[in-house]
């Protein structure tokens, strides 16, 4: 960091270099923790169900019965790691889902009737667009050791314990960059200078 802007105001250097200005983009889909903080739309005066929207991420759990089968389903940005559960009241929706499948799900975000959850998705709907074999995929629903999650370096984000951590470390870094950049501070990425030595060539 070199503080190179003391000749602005406060005010100048928050509005030039403020990330609050970048906007989400409108195209880009909404997230579940986006769904989730908006919450359900009410059914309309008419009876008919609410808007449907599209939900996308991959299956941590899936549950099947007779007549109902419910998934969990995350994109790495709910906050608690759990997911959002979905509900397939025609179970045959759910057949072809196992844990890791990558899914996009059409339906409705209303309030669950059951316990452990406020809100849940009644699935419409289901467009799998990553299969996954359950054979080979190595994060289950059971815990691993930090060991085993080196060895899959790939796929350990999408573990709960591990999405907390990369969340605090962006926090932290976050707040670090917000200090430094109220205070008036710029980020320099200095050249890298290393030796030539190919093969030990100066040995």
């Amino acid at each position: 960091m070199h503080r190179s802007l003391r000749y602005l105001r406060p005010t100048a250097s928050r509005r030039l270099f403020s990330s609050s200005k970048y906007v989400r983009s409108d195209t880009l889909p909404k997230t579940i923790r986006q769904l989730l903080a908006e919450g359900p739309r009410d059914v309309q005066e008419d009876g008919s169900k609410p808007d449907e929207t599209v939900v996308r991420g991959w299956v941590k759990s899936v549950r099947r019965q007779k007549k109902i089968a419910f998934a969990q389903v995350s994109d790495g940005t709910d906050l608690d790691a759990r997911g959002l559960q979905v509900v397939f009241e025609r179970p045959e929706l759910a057949e072809n889902l196992n844990i890791g499948t990558s899914v996009a799900i059409t339906g409705s975000l209303v309030k669950s009737p059951g316990s452990g959850q406020s809100l849940e998705f009644q699935a419409r709907n289901v467009n799998i667009v990553g299969a996954c074999d359950p054979e080979e995929y190595p994060i289950q629903k059971k815990s691993h050791t930090t060991e085993y999650l080196r060895e899959n370096a790939h796929f350990r984000a999408r573990t709960s314990d591990i999405s907390r951590m990369l969340r605090l470390r962006h926090a932290a870094k976050r707040a670090f960059d917000d200090y430094y950049e109220l205070n008036g501070f710029i980020n320099v990425h200095a050249p890298i200078i290393t030796l030539n030595d190919c093969e030990g060539g100066g040995d």
